[in-house]
């Protein structure tokens, strides 16, 4: 008999107390269950899907795991099974998207990259975005009235990871782990064999560490020894660390999505498509943009878009 309009965060503090609903907080990791707005089954669905907290729900004890190669690991695999069938360009941004004079059918798409600008063109459009990234694309249809920012929250968000010569941690974590702390870092993920730690952050957690990874051009000692709790070796320097931070890297939407969209993704057109997990029940981030990735193809493939269509772009 929850209030509907109080956040997770309120009906937390009420139910349990603001102490042990911090504490509840502090176990996970996430400083996104303190947002004021976020929506209570949001706040439910996060503890009853992650390894820290899912077993106090379902009785489960799953253990975390992370890629021993990276997240490159991911996309080498997929440019290997494609093979020539598609271009791929990694770390393109998609700039500006305009439809052809003339009648012809398809868009016209201007990217930004590494290596420069360059152009292309495509029958239909597939974009994984978050509705507010999507509509600062130049030309990007329907930014003022398909009303997808009229509910919708943001919560920042910042992964990354650091590199070591050679893991020095084995003998005080010799099997994979996920280390939760009160530091801004949150939660650190160790895989055994990996020379890698990834590091996790949301919230004000996110924006307190991307201000630390800046000034300081990388990941402070102290703070990683802070973290584990344990002293690095002497001479032990890093060999690299990088990081992404996302002024609104978690969405979700107070109330109800806006009406155009449909079956886990927004369709603006039927040639244009835009998918995201905040269209889905599922808040986990890549699950989500995989159930709405789907639910699109299905889309395209129960109509006629498919038909004669030379080149398709998915971007992401």
């Amino acid at each position: 008999s929850a209030n509907r309009r109080s956040g997770f965060a309120e009906f937390c503090n009420s139910v349990v107390g603001e102490s042990a609903a911090d504490q509840l907080r502090s176990a996970c990791g996430y400083d996104s269950l303190l947002h004021p707005h976020l929506p209570i089954e949001a706040g439910f669905s996060i503890l009853n899907h992650h390894p820290e907290t899912e077993s106090l729900f379902n009785g489960r004890a799953t253990r975390w795991l992370c890629l021993r190669d990276g997240l490159q690991a991911l996309a080498q695999a997929m440019m290997r099974e494609l093979g020539d069938d598609v271009d791929l360009h990694m770390g393109a941004e998609l700039k500006a998207i305009e439809r052809p004079t003339g009648g012809d059918r398809g868009y016209r798409l201007r990217f930004t990259s590494d290596r420069g600008a360059f152009r292309d063109r495509a029958d239909l459009v597939i974009l994984a975005a978050l509705p507010q990234d999507a509509q600062r694309i130049h030309g990007w249809p329907g930014r003022s009235s398909d009303g997808a920012d009229a509910t919708l929250e943001g919560i920042p968000l910042l992964k990354g990871y650091v590199q070591f010569e050679k893991a020095w941690w084995n003998e005080s974590f010799p099997d994979s782990n996920c280390v939760i702390a009160d530091t801004p870092l949150r939660k650190l993920y160790i895989t055994a064999g990996s020379r890698t730690l990834w590091f996790y952050c949301d919230g004000p957690s996110a924006r307190a560490l991307n201000g630390i990874l800046e000034t300081c051009g990388g990941l402070p000692t102290e703070l990683l020894e802070r973290h584990l709790g344990c002293r690095l070796p002497k001479g032990t320097d890093a060999d690299q660390c990088r990081w992404k931070f996302w002024e609104s890297g978690i969405g979700f939407y107070r109330n109800s999505p806006p009406s155009k969209c449909q079956s886990s993704f927004m369709a603006l057109a039927p040639d244009l498509l835009l998918c995201s997990d905040i269209f889905t029940d599922h808040l986990g981030w890549a699950e989500g943009c995989l159930i709405s990735a789907q639910a699109a193809v299905q889309y395209l493939q129960s109509t006629s878009a498919l038909n004669g269509s030379r080149q398709l772009a998915l971007a992401a």
